[in-house]
């Protein structure tokens, strides 16, 4: 059902989804954070934004892959924020954020993971800054 009202963009779910991002299956919270994500109105980005701030490291990575579906310029600051995490997924969904986005702050975030401790993650912040600069 979650699916479905995300698929539909029915705004008036919303609440109810932002309810379900503290179900305690797993299932129930990505599918409700992906509905929020489609729907993407200013209510859903920030039941989103919570979800990122409440959660584990698989919420944290919930949180930001439904943050990227909305492709709103208010993921910014938590995919900022998120290149700090020291779970290395929500460090790399971070990026793939900034990438998407392409803005100086985007670009700005991404400069600071060129010293991230792993290697992987540096590799990916450069090629979404090759990236940015092919926007």
């Amino acid at each position: 059902a979650t699916t479905a009202l995300g698929n539909l963009g029915f705004e008036d779910a919303v609440p109810g989804l932002i309810k379900s991002l503290e179900d305690e299956d797993t299932f129930v919270r990505d599918h409700a954070a992906l509905s929020l994500g489609k729907i993407g109105t200013t209510d859903a980005i920030a039941g989103l934004n919570k979800a990122f701030y409440d959660g584990n490291a698989i919420a944290r990575r919930m949180a930001l892959n439904a943050l990227s579906i909305t492709g709103s310029k208010d993921s910014i600051p938590v995919a900022i924020e998120a290149l700090q995490d020291d779970d290395f997924g929500v460090r790399v969904k971070a990026i793939e954020i900034l990438e998407s986005q392409g803005s100086i702050a985007a670009v700005s975030g991404l400069l600071q993971v060129l010293k991230d401790k792993n290697r992987f993650v540096r590799l990916i912040a450069e090629r979404a800054l090759n990236n940015t600069g092919q926007k």
